[in-house]
């Protein structure tokens, strides 16, 4: 998994098929996550809204910056 608007930009630029799911806090729609909403969406990435006890929850006790995307992603190889 990566956490993060910063990480989830970085691997968009480098390497998109890595995305298998993403979870995105429910509401959060400005200026720094919508572009890479419309991203994930225009490659067609499954995006899920959800709270943040949700997001913290499926987060497992790591850091996802509270109002950033958190993503599943396939293992580096």
């Amino acid at each position: 998994m990566i956490y993060g608007i910063h990480a989830v930009k970085a691997v968009l630029e480098s390497d998109p098929s890595r995305f298998i799911e993403v979870f995105v806090l429910k509401g959060r729609q400005d200026d720094r996550v919508l572009p890479v909403l419309n991203e994930l969406t225009r490659l067609g990435i499954t995006m899920q809204e959800m709270g943040r006890k949700a997001l913290d929850d499926k987060a497992k006790g790591a850091s996802h910056q509270a109002d950033c995307p958190c993503e599943t992603g396939s293992p580096v190889q």
